[in-house]
């Protein structure tokens, strides 16, 4: 009988780190995935309204924490450590191997990029991270694909996801001075409103809520994040 995996990739890795003489913004980042992941409140959220248990999708959770890591180091510039990629890659690929995605990867983040003429490499910086927000979304989206509306998890997550990063992440790079970068962030955050009243017309504006509510809650834990950098 074959072992049962257990999906807590994301929190074995923090117990490494802790351990380590990693700089302190890599323990942080992989803190932060792991036990203040939006994302996943959000996935548990709309998996319960769709009368999933989410104990069931415990390998798309591990997934998910798995890349907001990688994402996060990529940001904040550790994307290169060979430790903390060691560790994640690890993982990340025998979780993968659990999961059959889509093979297409709409691209929703070029258009926007397009629209509000971002083009300064600082602020390319932040518009360069397609690959991350499309595994992200379709790992998020997957156990919602037989339904109607299935496709819009998988634009809802990628979203979610590129508003996460351009709030938390802007001051990094001096971004609120190009002011089309902040219309940019507006455009994105309504896209995202928009799909999510489609997918939960009912809990839209309490999931908006949420959100907004992390976003106090991360600026102050923004700092630690940048340690090490």
């Amino acid at each position: 009988m074959k072992k049962k995996i257990k999906w807590n990739a994301a929190k074995k890795i923090y117990q490494k780190v802790k351990k380590t003489d990693l700089p302190k913004g890599i323990v942080e980042i992989v803190k932060q995935a792991n036990t203040h992941n939006i994302m996943i409140d959000f996935f548990v959220t709309l998996l319960a309204e769709n009368d999933k248990n989410y104990q069931d999708y415990g390998q798309h959770m591990g997934l998910i924490k798995l890349c907001t890591i990688k994402l996060f180091a990529k940001l904040f510039g550790h994307e290169n450590n060979l430790t903390l990629s060691r560790y994640v890659d690890n993982f990340y690929h025998q979780y993968a191997e659990t999961l059959n995605l889509p093979n297409n990867h709409p691209n929703l983040e070029k258009p926007v990029a397009i629209e509000h003429k971002i083009v300064d490499a600082q602020d390319l910086i932040l518009f360069n991270n397609h690959h991350h927000y499309c595994v992200i979304a379709w790992i998020f989206a997957s156990p919602f694909l037989e339904t109607t509306t299935g496709k819009l998890y998988y634009e809802f997550a990628y979203y979610a996801q590129m508003y996460i990063i351009l709030n938390l992440y802007s001051n990094q790079h001096f971004i609120p001075d190009n002011y089309e970068v902040y219309l940019a962030k507006l455009d994105i955050q309504l896209k995202m409103i928009k799909v999510l009243a489609q997918i939960t017309p009912q809990n839209y504006n309490h999931l908006v809520k949420k959100i907004n509510n992390w976003f106090d809650k991360m600026e102050r834990k923004e700092v630690k994040m940048r340690k090490g950098i």
